[in-house]
């Protein structure tokens, strides 16, 4: 019989909640757990959550920080550079750009990546953004496209 501490994945109970700054040594903890061949430097999410706190979200289960996400408007077919500073974000963006989202392996199975990606199309949708664009360094178009809603990329519009 499993235990939960063998990864069972865990049903909905894990919760988006607005990502802070005083979260980004959980959040560099999991991301060179997961990333390990992608660092990235912890002043570098640090940037990212001061530039768009509204698209920087941690996945809480309990007390425990268990996956993150993090969006930002950017241009449209431009992934930006690992691990270097985005500086300034475009005064007309094309698309919200999905950074990367994580879920540890004990949260999977909640459906929280696709809750994040709502989340995230909710937002576009409000700042009059018509396109996601998500990193191809942390998902297969595959895996994004349905849960995003879309069929393809040339559909990847909201």
């Amino acid at each position: 019989m499993k235990t939960h501490h063998e990864h069972e994945p865990m049903k909905n109970t894990a919760d988006w909640h607005p990502l802070l700054p005083s979260d980004l040594d959980s959040v560099n903890r999991i991301a060179d757990l997961i990333h390990t061949s992608l660092p990235e430097r912890p002043e570098v999410f640090e940037e990212k959550v001061r530039l768009f706190p509204s698209g920087c979200r941690k996945l809480i289960s309990g007390s425990k920080i268990v996956g993150y996400g993090i969006s930002h408007p950017w241009t449209l077919f431009s992934i930006p550079p690992l691990d270097e500073f985005l500086k300034i974000l475009p005064q007309t963006p094309q698309c919200l750009y999905i950074h990367d989202i994580v879920v540890l392996p004990e949260a999977r199975g909640s459906g929280a990546a696709e809750r994040y990606v709502d989340y995230v199309k909710n937002l576009a949708t409000a700042m009059s953004i018509r396109s996601l664009e998500p990193s191809s360094r942390w998902c297969s178009v595959d895996w994004f496209l349905p849960i995003a809603g879309m069929a393809d990329v040339s559909k990847a519009f909201i």
